[in-house]
């Protein structure tokens, strides 16, 4: 009988499995990566929009209480306090002001 002769085959390494692997697992990373910066992203702008009303009822405020204080500062009212204290104007001793100065 002749011999027989054993034909050996060489496996070849199968490069389809990591490379879909890795397809896979990048596009689940993309997913969850676009997911979470679109929520941050609509956190971020609730937060904006919250800031930007409280500076709005802000400025509402402060308008208010310069309003007031233009009239608690005009002359009108100085000279009424001044006169229910009991102080008197002395002509000589007023200095006008133009507003700037």
């Amino acid at each position: 009988m002749a011999p027989q002769i054993k034909i050996v085959k060489k496996r070849k390494f199968n490069y389809n499995r990591p490379i879909v692997l890795l397809f896979v697992l990048t596009f689940f990373l993309f997913l969850y990566t676009s997911l979470f910066i679109k929520n941050n992203t609509v956190t971020l702008n609730v937060q904006i929009q919250k800031v930007e009303r409280e500076i709005a009822q802000t400025r509402i405020v402060n308008e208010a209480i310069t309003l007031e204080i233009r009239e608690l500062a005009s002359y009108e009212n100085v000279m009424k306090i001044a006169k229910e204290s009991g102080l008197q104007n002395q002509q000589v001793n007023i200095v006008t002001l133009a507003e700037g100065q």
